[in-house]
């Protein structure tokens, strides 16, 4: 899926993190051919991966539900750290461009439960295709925290 298609998908969300968000990618991505899911699931891995940075896991970012006097401190958690990085995504292309930019961009509370979009594609495959999610398919990158060898890494 080129880098246009998947920004209009991921558009659907206007931004937002809830379920209904999620839900209107969902619509979309059950209405592709089931290797457009697959390609939506690969370009929503180098995405993260592009971001997958630890100068912007330093920043001392936090979870919207978290009190707004509870003190900020970087590396919250790998899984946070991903779910963040989800919420940036929905937020759209040039919030990505950005972070990875300017990592400082990365210092705000983000909506966690943008973890959602991580099963959005095996969702819609099961949708459209009456299987269960080909497990089998691997992502060309990982999204997982500190798989990106040019993220600084130690």
């Amino acid at each position: 899926m080129d880098e246009t298609t998947f920004w209009d998908v991921v558009g659907r969300a206007q931004g937002s993190a809830d379920e209904v968000a999620i839900h209107r990618i969902w619509l979309r991505l059950r209405q592709c051919e089931p290797s457009e899911i697959l390609a939506f699931e690969d370009r929503l891995a180098e995405v993260l991966h592009r971001m997958d940075l630890r100068p912007v896991a330093r920043q001392r970012w936090r979870d919207v539900s978290e009190p707004a006097w509870l003190p900020r401190i970087p590396g919250i958690s790998a899984d946070g750290f991903l779910y963040a990085r989800c919420a940036a995504v929905l937020e759209g292309s040039d919030e990505v461009a950005a972070i990875v930019a300017d990592p400082r961009r990365f210092k705000r509370r983000w909506d966690l439960g943008a973890e959602r979009l991580l099963s959005v594609a095996p969702d819609a495959w099961e949708a459209r295709t009456g299987r269960a999610w080909d497990h089998s398919h691997q992502t060309t990158v990982s999204y997982e925290t500190a798989s990106n060898p040019a993220g600084g890494w130690d």
